[in-house]
């Protein structure tokens, strides 16, 4: 550990190394051993801060802040008559695709009818799911 990390911790967790993170106290208390000097006024430095951490009132919040927040965020009554077309919009934007594949629905049943290679492949269907019925039950 050099002195660099040993301050960058210190300035994160504090003065006191049994705070710092398990994987970084053996290399601390090893570099504070090595460098009592250097690294006694980096602790002392982290421990005034921590001091004067310690000293400040715990913050009291009155909830002004958080009203201001939620009545900005809420939609004033012009917004909401400004997004009332958008919703009929949308309406209306859902029922014509409604109806749009009703009427192609519609008309492509017509072409299927009349159309004798589809009237195969719908027979050859129905055989084949009967088929498929009489060996499950045979098998069952």
């Amino acid at each position: 550990m050099n002195s660099e990390r040993f301050a960058s911790l210190a300035d994160a967790y504090g003065g006191q190394i049994e705070r710092w993170p398990d994987a970084d106290q053996a290399d601390a208390r090893a570099f504070w051993a090595a460098h009592r000097t250097e690294a006694s006024r980096i602790l002392a430095a982290a421990e005034a801060v921590d001091g004067l951490l310690g000293a400040s009132p715990e913050p009291v919040f009155s909830g002004v802040l958080r009203e201001r927040i939620l009545s900005a965020a809420a939609p004033t009554r012009a917004e909401r008559r400004l997004r009332a077309p958008g919703r009929l919009f949308s309406g209306l934007g859902l029922a014509a695709a409604c109806v749009a594949g009703v009427l192609f629905g519609s008309s492509l049943s017509d072409q299927i009818i009349g159309d004798p290679a589809l009237e195969a492949l719908d027979q050859a269907s129905t055989s084949f799911d009967a088929a498929y019925s009489l060996e499950m039950e045979d098998a069952g």
